[in-house]
């Protein structure tokens, strides 16, 4: 088989850039196997081998993904899995990519965890996980419409001009617009959304969670992240450098009429040398202290 040639660099530096990761970190932006991917890199005839490596472009693999609905076709099945004498079932995707074997497997718990950065909202892909639910859907619909009330739905359409998807929103007075065209505080709603969705059961880890959100939101968007989480029984840890997220944070909680439980811990670190110190307290404590004394959490 003829290998492709590696990419025209001067080409790519002008104009539009393309798109370009190694097979390790396809297999992560797309959720399959490492070998997977390779083997549907291949098959798009995507990948350009350089030196002892291999690099794909994107472009041309979410071009074949358009084209092959098969590839992308997702299943679900159920599989037992044994947990020393306790048995589970759980839901697992399988494509055409997944091997099944006839074979018991046995494996220990483990969490599903999902990292938001702090500019997450720059990259795209933001609906995957929110189109699948359409009850979680409607639900994020109204974090939207605390931005702009006129929005009235969220889709992925195909590209008029290619057939990569588009992620949409659907307006009362400006019809469908590309999410590329809104404002970073939406987007970054998008992302904590579909992140929530996609962690569900397991860790969610977002840091600086005020990145691109205005402070008058920050009531609003941080309830709902709250409500959320709860419902998808995520356990969120939260990075912040500003006093008025982690004021936000503590508003989600009604401390004056709730009973003694308190869903938030506030951590400080604390660099002491070559060793990092941390203190713990009850969200109610920090809450009660800041209301009476401004009592500064960060260090």
């Amino acid at each position: 088989m003829k290998k492709n040639k590696g990419p025209d660099l001067e080409k790519y530096l002008e104009g539009r850039g393309r798109r370009f990761v190694n097979y390790a970190q396809g297999a992560k932006i797309y959720q399959v196997t490492y070998w997977a991917f390779v083997r549907a890199a291949k098959d798009a005839n995507s990948n350009y081998p350089i030196r002892k490596t291999c690099i794909v472009d994107l472009d041309i693999f979410e071009n074949y993904l358009a084209e092959h609905p098969e590839v992308v076709a997702r299943f679900e099945a159920n599989r037992r899995k044994n947990y020393g004498k306790e048995e589970k079932t759980e839901i697992i995707e399988v494509n055409r990519f997944s091997r099944v074997s006839g074979t018991p497997s046995s494996s220990k718990d483990k969490f599903n965890i999902v990292y938001v950065a702090p500019f997450e909202h720059l990259r795209g892909s933001v609906l995957t996980q929110i189109v699948r639910n359409s009850e979680y859907k409607n639900i994020c619909m109204k974090a939207l419409q605390l931005f702009d009330p006129d929005i009235e739905d969220m889709m992925i359409l195909r590209s008029d001009t290619g057939n990569r998807p588009v992620e949409y929103l659907r307006h009362k007075k400006l019809s469908n617009m590309p999410i590329a065209t809104y404002g970073d505080g939406i987007k970054k709603v998008l992302v904590l959304s579909n992140a929530i969705a996609q962690a569900a059961g397991g860790i969610l880890l977002i840091d600086e969670i005020e990145t691109a959100i205005h402070k008058k939101y920050y009531d609003d968007i941080f309830r709902f992240v709250i409500k959320a989480c709860k419902a998808f029984d995520v356990q969120v840890f939260i990075t912040t450098h500003s006093l008025e997220a982690i004021d936000g944070i503590l508003a989600t909680q009604d401390y004056e009429n709730q009973e003694e439980t308190d869903d938030i811990k506030v951590v400080t670190l604390k660099k002491d040398n070559e060793a990092t110190l941390s203190r713990v307290l009850p969200g109610r404590e920090v809450f009660e202290n800041r209301e009476a004394f401004g009592f500064e959490v960060r260090l």
